[in-house]
């Protein structure tokens, strides 16, 4: 009922002792995830949509837990690559409308979001804290710090200046520009987008606080390993945006040298697209070492990543574009194995690869880096392939750091530094 990184701020906010308020929607945009439920720890939730609200509809048990107003594509049925032309051609004539449209509606809510702050406004809040996902969490952030007449921090989960068209991320970068400038601070999820906003607005207080994982208190079932090296890669190709394709390319190459044996080596594949990651194994003739593992649960995920050797993330980083984590390494930081991120594109030196040098989380392969990064890949995979066994897993020194540092209780705490010092200076700031 709400996205996660509000949630675990909202959370472990208020178990550190704050009385903390959440405006939210009231919509249902996906699907219903009870475990994400902050008003058992104390919260206040108010949906500004009003009691009839489809959340609040499903608190009092008048909505199905399978409701969702999210819609199929009507192209769903058509080919990804036809499918990918026909939304370009769609979003290049009429994204711009769509983006007006957007605006439109955002500021729609906006004024039920006013009139539900403005019933708040003869209590006392110290500060608002809004997150990105729409542009009404952004108008509201500014609105409600009016009213309530304390400082704002704009939490940027995702990028407002997001479009590849010409015309629309030009009208992004206003807003953005506009916001982040207005804010008493904001954060952003990814060092690229920190020093894109440093760089270019200078009224703007950006900072950086990753997003994480939380600690759960589900244990690890063993299970025995079947081969020597075993891989997993759990969840959406994106419908081919995405590829381990050079993974499978290097197998193959060590393969052919010699340095490695494919029947000790095994690719765990949970999903709904494992027809199209075995088509990229089959061009390197590695398909023997596919297994599909089916469509699994959350703690069935869970037991997979942490009885593997290496767990597999795949993403995409290309010149001009956007470097973004992709919320899968979390994943793999939480069950506490190496991690290989595959990053296809052109460009190199990318986010993933900063925090590869950082944390020593596993190797970050960078299709931008060439003949260079390519070998890099082949000496770990040799590497790792020395140190495994069928009776235990590839050793892994840099978890504990790892887990540490992207746990959300922790993030959370950096998150209460920011708040409090927000606070402050805005203090210092009205007294001279």
């Amino acid at each position: 009922m709400a996205a996660v990184r509000p949630y675990m701020f909202a959370k472990y906010l208020t178990l550190a002792g704050h009385d903390v308020t959440v405006i939210r929607s009231g919509q249902i945009l996906q699907f219903i995830d009870e475990n994400f439920n902050c008003e058992q720890y104390g919260v206040r939730v108010i949906s500004y949509l009003g009691e009839n609200s489809e959340a609040e509809l499903f608190k009092r048990g008048k909505l199905s837990d399978d409701h969702t107003i999210g819609n199929k594509s009507r192209i769903s049925f058509l080919p990804v690559k036809l499918r990918r032309k026909i939304s370009k051609i769609y979003h290049s004539l009429f994204r711009v409308f769509e983006y007006k449209k957007e605006e439109k509606q955002a500021f729609e809510y906006l004024r039920s979001i006013e009139a539900t702050v403005n019933e708040l406004k003869d209590e006392k809040f110290d500060i608002v804290l809004s997150t990105y996902g729409r542009l009404d969490n952004v108008f509201a952030g500014k609105a409600a710090s009016d009213i309530l007449n304390c400082p704002w921090v704009l939490d940027l989960r995702d990028r407002i200046a997001h479009d590849r068209g010409l015309i629309v991320s030009s009208m992004q970068r206003k807003t953005e520009q506009k916001y982040c400038s207005l804010a008493d601070a904001c954060v952003t999820v990814s060092k690229s987008y920190y020093e894109d906003i440093k760089s270019k607005y200078k009224d703007a207080h950006p900072n950086l606080i990753y997003n994480g994982y939380e600690k759960r208190d589900e244990h690890r079932t063993v299970i025995e390993k079947n081969k020597r090296l075993v891989f997993c890669y759990t969840g959406s190709m994106y419908t081919g945006a995405l590829t381990v394709d050079k993974l499978f390319k290097a197998l193959s190459v060590l393969s052919g040298r010699n340095e490695i044996n494919l029947d000790d080596i095994e690719f765990l594949y949970a999903g709904k697209e494992f027809e199209y990651i075995v088509n990229q194994a089959e061009k390197h003739n590695v398909q023997s070492i596919m297994k599909d593992m089916g469509y699994l649960n959350r703690e069935q995920i869970y037991n997979l990543q942490s009885n593997s050797d290496i767990y597999v993330v795949a993403a995409r980083n290309i010149k001009h574009h956007f470097d973004e984590i992709p919320g899968k390494i979390y994943e793999g930081i939480r069950a506490n194995r190496p991690i290989l991120t595959l990053v296809a594109g052109n460009a190199q030196n990318g986010e993933l690869k900063y925090l590869d040098d950082k944390f020593h989380y596993g190797y970050c392969y960078e299709e931008g880096g060439g003949d260079a990064s390519f070998e890099g890949l082949c000496d770990y995979l040799v590497s790792v392939y020395k140190s495994s066994s069928v009776t235990s897993l590839v050793p892994f020194d840099s978890g504990e750091e790892l887990k540490n540092y992207f746990e959300y209780s922790q993030l959370t705490s950096r998150v209460e530094e920011l708040l409090k010092d927000t606070i402050e200076r805005r203090k210092n700031n009205v007294s001279k």
